[in-house]
């Protein structure tokens, strides 16, 4: 067997030279044996889907990455399969599923590549019922297809020869988790020959999509791609099917129906007809018979960034006057947000809730956090809440919202006080050591963070993000700390997050806080006060023993072991009101933390 992967090795590097004009050509292919395939695969235990020519399974790596692995059901040819394997590896694209190595000791053989979690635009799109369709924007649906359509372009472009999908319907655009599409199932793509379009002696593709002037010729172009994309491009705009249960097409039938009452009702609004016109416009140049008249991938692609750039204007205009309606008044100017963020040229922090940037304006430190959600049509109204109630918060124990961008052409960016030192900082920093903080003063701290967390929940404000990195503590004198330094309960931008969440009606993933997060919360995906109140049950754990709680799986027992020797005075109340905090029961937990 390992003359036979030396073999495929030397077969691949030959024929990659005929297959991509390089001669030269050396492809690393990893070529994993059957058994390595059965232990991935669980024993083929999960199947992510199946079609007329595969089945996809569920695997993991060695590494813990996730992995599909595609086993066809039927022996390919060795060339032609080779062929697909030197085509797909050749691709270095983010909106395209990316090959990792292949499997060719089977009967069939086999394709991993990797994971992506979200299903597919079809899904997404359609859903089983109607009850199952998730709210979907216009700016997203238009997001979706630039990026599909760059990622064509890149195929179409970017070797010595065209490469063609062949294939281009929702089903083969899988989505992850911040829903950014990548095309899969190349299993029918097709290099062109130097100077010449590529024939076959049958017709492939899926019905409904298949290009009319293929069908008729034979003939595959990159304008084939170009029908099948105009399909598409109607089908995220109408949320109908390519065939109809009646066998209508969607692309013959569009044209002949009074466009505006095909839209899809959830975008079908004023404020978004224009740039539907536009699109509609642009997938009708598509569907044109005749291929001389369809226009390149790359004039979709700039067409649609325009498209996309105007949507993304004409949403921040009516954000604005939707927030002035609702009487907003903190809008934070472009001299002010080029201020904290330096032009957008310092490197973000990564969070669950979007981009945070870290800066100073008037000499005081700020934090810029372009949120991960947008917001339109009747999300506008929750979000105008949040804004509004951000606006209300003025406590000597929670951080100040100084308020929110909104000429963005992304997301809304939210922007407030900052302090370069946190509660996490001081109790496992690097420094750690060097601060002088007795009994009364961590009691201090306790009761300061009690107080603002109260006070938040008196205003109806959910945090969910409460832990030692968001409490910031004030500058400390000379290291000694004192009760007269300032401690304020921070990254309130967490609370919008989830409100925007949960009025969308999409779940919350939990990986990032686990060490916090109430455990109930991922089964829930619901978030109450009971999650903070628990978060705060750590937050005093950690405070009062100076060592790290690594996981959810607290015993609320035996605490007063936890607990340093110092704090003798107060053992047994403090392991009373962190017990009561930590009750697995969310309502045997503690209603408020200062009674």
């Amino acid at each position: 067997m390992e003359e036979q992967h030396r073999q495929l090795r030397l077969f691949f590097t030959k024929f990659a030279g005929s297959v991509l004009g390089k001669a030269d050509s050396e492809l690393n292919i990893k070529c994993f044996r059957k058994r390595q395939i059965v232990s991935i695969t669980d024993n083929y235990n999960t199947i992510l889907g199946k079609g007329g020519f595969s089945i996809v399974y569920k695997g993991r790596l060695d590494d813990g990455r996730p992995v599909a692995v595609k086993k066809y059901i039927f022996t390919a040819n060795k060339k032609e399969f080779t062929k697909e394997v030197i085509i797909q590896y050749q691709f270095s694209h983010k909106n395209i599923v990316r090959l990792l190595g292949c499997c060719i000791e089977a009967d069939a053989p086999m394709l991993v590549t990797e994971f992506v979690p979200n299903g597919n635009l079809s899904d997404l799109l359609h859903g089983k019922n109607t009850s199952q369709q998730i709210p979907l924007s216009l700016n997203r649906r238009l997001k979706i297809a630039t990026e599909v359509a760059e990622a064509l372009v890149y195929m179409h472009t970017s070797q010595s020869h065209p490469i063609l999908h062949g294939d281009i319907k929702p089903e083969n655009i899988l989505l992850d988790n911040k829903y950014m599409p990548k095309l899969s199932d190349f299993g029918i793509s097709r290099l062109l020959s130097m100077g010449s379009d590529e024939y076959t002696g049958y017709v492939i593709g899926s019905m409904g999509y298949i290009d009319p002037m293929f069908c008729q010729t034979g003939c595959l172009t990159t304008k084939s791609d170009v029908y099948s994309f105009g399909v598409v491009l109607l089908e995220l705009i109408t949320r109908k099917k390519a065939i109809d249960n009646n066998k209508n097409f969607l692309a013959k039938s569009f044209g002949h129906a009074k466009t505006h009452d095909s839209f899809d009702k959830e975008i079908a609004s004023s404020e978004n007809i224009k740039v539907l016109d536009g699109i509609v416009k642009l997938a009708l140049e598509c569907l044109k018979f005749e291929l001389e008249e369809r226009p390149k991938m790359k004039d979709v692609s700039e067409c649609l960034r325009k498209l996309q750039r105007e949507q993304e204007k004409l949403m921040m205009i009516s954000l604005k006057s939707f927030l002035k309606e609702s009487g907003f008044t903190r809008f934070i100017t472009d001299e002010q947000i080029y201020k904290v963020t330096s032009y957008f040229k310092n490197i973000p922090t990564e969070r669950f809730m979007g981009k945070l940037y870290k800066g100073n304006m008037n000499g005081m430190p700020f934090v810029a956090i372009k949120m991960s959600f947008e917001v339109h049509g009747e999300s506008m109204e929750e979000f105008s809440r949040q804004m509004v109630l951000q606006s209300k918060i003025d406590h000597e124990n929670v951080i100040r919202f100084q308020g929110c961008w909104v000429d963005h052409r992304n997301m809304p960016i939210l922007i407030y006080e900052f302090s370069k030192r946190s509660l996490h900082d001081i109790l496992f920093g690097d420094s750690c050591k060097n601060w002088i903080i007795n009994s009364e003063e961590c009691l201090h701290i306790a009761i300061s963070i009690a107080t603002g967390l109260d006070y938040l929940h008196s205003l109806g404000i959910t945090h969910g993000d409460v832990r030692t990195s968001n409490i910031l503590v004030g500058d400390i004198p000379q290291g000694i700390f004192s009760k007269n330094v300032p401690i304020k309960i921070s990254s309130i931008e967490a609370s919008v997050y989830f409100s925007m969440k949960k009025s969308a009606q999409e779940r919350f993933e939990t990986e990032e806080n686990n060490g916090y997060m109430d455990p109930k919360f991922p089964e829930s995906g619901v978030l109450t006060k009971e999650a903070d109140i628990y978060s705060m049950g750590v937050v005093l754990l950690e405070l009062f023993t100076w060592k790290k709680v690594p996981n959810n799986h607290i015993r609320n027992c035996g605490l007063e072991k936890l607990l340093d020797v110092k704090f003798c005075r107060h053992l047994k109340n403090l392991a009373k009101v962190i017990s009561e905090c930590l009750n697995e029961d969310a309502e045997k937990r503690r209603s408020n933390m200062i009674a």
